[in-house]
Order: structure tokens, then sequence, then C-alpha cells
């Protein structure tokens, strides 16, 4: 582990230097410590540590076998998860937006989707239809592209 030795002080460290990077809070001097407990000088050896760190972490080794999935029923397949939302979906999603919330990166209060969610459904129902069918083409080329099964 890093300086403090607690996964929990890692992962506050992690997000301190996100938010300090996006200029969020003033950056902060962060002792990092090497496994030796040497203090690491210069960014290129804290970058060293951290990914040595992140190696040892999540670089463990699987313990998983395929005849585990042999043993497991299969679930019925449910075919509605492959229509695009329908206009009941659409509508009652506008009527659940919270309206006392910030607007996002585009300026569009929340408020404003919910007091329009009627007039509104209709024009987010077909961007949802069009961004649908779009990314569905989008992504059945790329399983195509990428298959093993490809023709090429």
């Amino acid at each position: 582990m890093l300086s403090g030795g607690s996964s929990r002080n890692v992962w506050s460290s992690l997000r301190e230097i996100q938010r300090c990077r996006a200029g969020l809070r003033p950056v902060k001097a962060k002792v990092i410590r090497k496994s030796n407990g040497e203090v690491c000088v210069g960014p290129e050896e804290s970058l060293s540590r951290w990914q040595e760190h992140f190696n040892t972490v999540l670089k463990v080794r699987s313990s998983f076998t395929e005849s585990v999935l042999d043993s497991v029923q299969q679930g019925q397949v449910r075919d509605e998860m492959d229509l695009p939302p329908s206009e009941e979906k659409v509508f009652d999603a506008l009527n659940a937006v919270r309206g006392n919330k910030a607007g996002g990166k585009n300026g569009i209060l929340p408020k404003l989707v919910k007091c329009c969610g009627a007039n509104l459904s209709e024009y987010f129902l077909k961007l949802f239809h069009q961004v649908w069918r779009d990314e569905c083409a989008r992504l059945i080329v790329r399983l195509l592209r990428s298959s093993r099964y490809a023709m090429v």
C-alpha cells in the first residue's frame, strides 16, 4: 500500500488528485512511499510506484473455470430488451426527473424538462429511436469486424 496503509487512504488520495487535476482544489503535495518505505522523489518515481501498487492489487490470478458456466442454468431470453424505448417509458422517465437539480453541461434545467414533459416526450422519443438505430447499427458493425468469424 501507499503511505497510510489503508485502501481508504489510497482512494481518498486518488479522488483528491483527480479534483486537483480538474482545477477544483489547490494542489497539495502528497507523500508517496516506495515499497521499502523510502519517499518517492519526482513524478517518474511516483508514477512507477502507483503502477506497481495497482499491478499488485489488480493483477490477481483468477480461479475461474469454464466448467462452472456449464452448470449454470440459462435464463429466459427477454425479447423486449431488443426493442427501442416505448413512448410510455420515455414519458415515465421524463416525469421521474427531479426538478430541483442543477442544469447539466447543455444548460437545460431539469425543472424545464419536467414541466414540458408531455410536449417534449415526442421529440425525445424520436431522438432515442434515432440513437437506438444508429448505435445498434454501429455495434453490429463493430461486432462483425472484431469477430473471429468475420469474413475479411
